[in-house]
């Protein structure tokens, strides 16, 4: 029709498609890789931490101590990362 101001009731604007309609799918969905590197990390961290007596014992105590400075210090650093990608300006972006 002319500039498209009058729309020909009898056909449809849109091509035919011949793909099917998806199957209906779950509404959620787990993170798996998410939980499983969490889980890697609270293992690393633990691990740390539970060879700080060893060191301290074997090494001396300012060897414990190092241990115990590097294993915070590699926790803090992943809850850092994991921070940095998340989106924290909300809408103060959103100029209307």
């Amino acid at each position: 029709m002319f500039l498209g101001l009058v729309k020909d009731p009898g056909r449809d604007w849109r091509p035919w498609d011949d793909t099917p309609e998806p199957g209906p799918r779950r509404s959620w969905h787990v993170p798996w890789g998410f939980i499983a590197r969490l889980a890697l990390w609270v293992a690393v961290i633990s691990a740390m931490f539970a060879l700080v007596p060893v060191a301290d014992h074997v090494l001396g105590s300012v060897a414990g101590y190092v241990l115990i400075l590097a294993t915070v210090t590699v926790g803090v650093w992943r809850i850092d990362r994991w921070f940095s990608h998340q989106y924290w300006d909300g809408l103060r972006d959103y100029r209307p």
